[in-house]
């Protein structure tokens, strides 16, 4: 019941937090039976958090022990599905064992449940697979073989792709695979499980780096977000084909590294030169596509500012219900953490307790002023998220005026240096593409 709950509510906060979340292949995850959801972890909580609500079958999680290092942590954790394990490096938490948690494992899936392993083990926010841990097949293989190949369980390969991770309305794409069948193995495992838990685990990557939009490295990583940041032009794309240009990023980056190793040298070096010039006159890249007539422009920026005008007091009304918790949100989070990964799976689950309270002592402190009947209270209380939402993107509508309103200018003080960046755009998009 708890499970189900958070799940409604958690699917909420997540449709809020991300603009847009497409699930490629979801039949797959409709099996029926013991199975094993094997997924990349780029985003910590939030990887869990979002398959939880992705998968209609109620999921298990293995986490690290270290989370449940209270007994009130340990309580509430195991009543959210989460069976705790040991992880090499991270020290062990009196009170877990990792035998124990493998027969949690088998007592799960036994009643043709579905258990949820990161066998990268950490979180790493980079597009990059790291080397994957042989825990997933060893369980998976070690299930089957104790029931002597009669259960049939199935591994899933999961990819997630975050757009961008920790940004607020970004997208969401969730590819599933086609599932493995542990039976197929379990021969091969039975004459020799060591390397047959290895060899497993090989198709696992295989299969995973089929769904995901991956870099080779850190350093290719860092390159591609530069890539994104200057080429995914609104101008040029639609929102709707965002995950498409990053695979087609992807595999021309990935094409270029491999066959001209000269040529993805001048790549990099025209990709950090653009981005140096375009953060020096402060102007937004993709503003180079745009096309420029002077007084069409210029009636754009009025009309614009017109409308801002015009959503003022729509803006103000949701910022004062919502501008506190905004803030008090990100401050906390920066009391909580340091590490970027952990900006979007905190602000979701700080949100699903401060807004909804907050929202409640509007209400409480409007009855101290103002009699309003029950309806009324059920419109206030539900124009205060909308409110909200509609504020942020008043507010996101004025930032890209003001960039507008900052390339108007520099047509006129700096127009050489905007040719030059558009030049330089063009230059590397031929490097890329042709």
């Amino acid at each position: 019941m708890l499970y189900q709950l958070a799940r409604f509510i958690i699917g909420i906060a997540l449709r809020i937090y991300y603009k847009r979340i497409d699930i490629r292949n979801i039949h797959h995850l409709q099996t029926t039976g013991p199975s094993i959801i094997i997924s990349n972890h780029p985003n910590t909580l939030m990887d869990a958090l979002l398959l939880g609500y992705v998968s209609r079958q109620e999921i298990y999680f293995l986490a690290k022990a270290t989370l449940f290092n209270t007994k009130l942590k340990l309580w509430m954790l195991q009543k959210m599905h989460m069976i705790p394990i040991n992880r090499p490096g991270e020290g062990k938490i009196e009170g877990v064992q990792n035998t124990d948690s493998f027969e949690a494992c088998f007592k799960v899936l036994e009643q043709g449940k579905r258990i949820l392993i990161f066998p990268e083990g950490s979180s790493f926010k980079e597009r990059v697979l790291r080397q994957l841990k042989t825990g997933a097949a060893r369980i998976a293989l070690d299930f089957e073989k104790k029931h002597d190949g009669k259960m049939g369980i199935v591994i899933i390969p999961v990819g997630i792709n975050y757009s961008d991770a920790e940004r607020f309305q970004s997208s969401i794409l969730v590819s599933v695979g086609a599932p493995i069948l542990a039976s197929d193995f379990l021969d091969a495992y039975r004459a020799d499980f060591v390397n047959t838990s290895r060899d497993l685990t090989k198709i696992f990557r295989l299969r995973l780096e089929e769904l995901l939009i991956t870099s080779h490295d850190e350093q290719e990583d860092k390159l591609f977000e530069v890539l994104r940041e200057i080429l995914a032009s609104k101008y040029l794309l639609k929102e709707k084909d965002d995950f498409s240009f990053l695979t087609e990023l992807k595999n021309a980056l990935t094409k270029i590294r491999v066959s001209d190793p000269l040529k993805y040298q001048e790549l990099i070096k025209l990709a950090y030169e653009i981005k140096w010039k375009s953060e020096k006159v402060a102007i937004r890249a993709d503003f180079a596509d745009r096309r420029f007539r002077s007084v069409m422009f210029l009636r754009q920026i009025l009309f614009s500012i017109i409308g801002l005008f015009i959503a003022f007091p729509v803006f103000l009304y949701g910022f004062v219900h919502n501008g506190l918790q905004y803030q008090l949100t990100d401050k906390l989070i920066l009391r909580i953490t340091k590490e970027v990964e952990y900006y979007a799976p905190l602000a979701v689950l700080i949100g699903i307790l401060l807004y909804p309270l907050t929202y409640i002592g509007f209400i409480v402190l409007l009855h101290q002023f103002v009699h309003i009947p029950w309806w009324g209270n059920i419109i206030y209380y539900a124009s205060l998220p909308i409110s909200g939402l509609l504020a942020y993107y008043i507010y996101k509508y004025y930032t890209h005026v003001s960039f507008k309103w900052n390339y108007f200018l520099l047509m006129f003080n700096r127009r050489d240096s905007l040719l030059d960046i558009k030049s330089k755009r063009d230059e590397l998009r031929k490097l890329l593409f042709d």
